[in-house]
This record gives C-alpha cells, structure tokens and sequence, in this order.
C-alpha cells in the first residue's frame, strides 16, 4: 500500500522548465525610472516574494500568457515571471 503511494506522488511532481536567459534582466541605469536595480537580488527568486511588501498599483505582475497594458507609467515596476514561477525580469514602465 506505501509503495503504490508513493508512486501516486512521484507522478505529481512537477518538473521545471529550461528557459533561455533574459538579455537585459534590469533596465539600463539611464532608463531606470522606477529603481528597478534595488530589487536585483530577488531575480531568479520564486513569485512568492512579491506577495509581501508592495502596496497595489506600485507593481505590475506579468505571468506567462497574461494580458499587460500598454500604458506607460514610468515610475511603475514591472516583473516578469516566467513558466517555472520565478522572476526573470524587471522593468520600468
């Protein structure tokens, strides 16, 4: 019976995604409205962290398949995760 469980939960796990690097995770200095280079060290870190800390509207979360807007706000930050649910880039706007 614990064996036949066990291979019920291997076969829920799941496996993570291979995604190519992002060329320009952050935006560059001059283009870095919205202080986007403080958060460089949650790139690569699980969506959860964004949970916490961030009033709404400071904050745009852009999911794999999601809809965006396309209005500018240039103090706004703007992460991108990708489909592993970690965060690959953060822009401004």
């Amino acid at each position: 019976m614990r064996i036949a469980a066990l291979f019920v939960l291997a076969g829920c796990a799941t496996i993570p995604v291979a995604e190519t690097p992002v060329a320009n995770p952050l935006p560059s200095a001059i283009d870095d409205t919205c202080g986007a280079a403080r958060y460089a060290g949650i790139l690569g870190q699980d969506a959860f962290v964004l949970q916490r800390g961030f009033r709404p509207g400071e904050i745009r979360i852009i999911y794999p398949g999601s809809v965006a807007s396309q209005d500018f706000m240039p103090d706004r930050l703007s992460f991108i995760i990708g489909a592993n649910n970690t965060i690959r880039q953060i822009t401004c706007g």
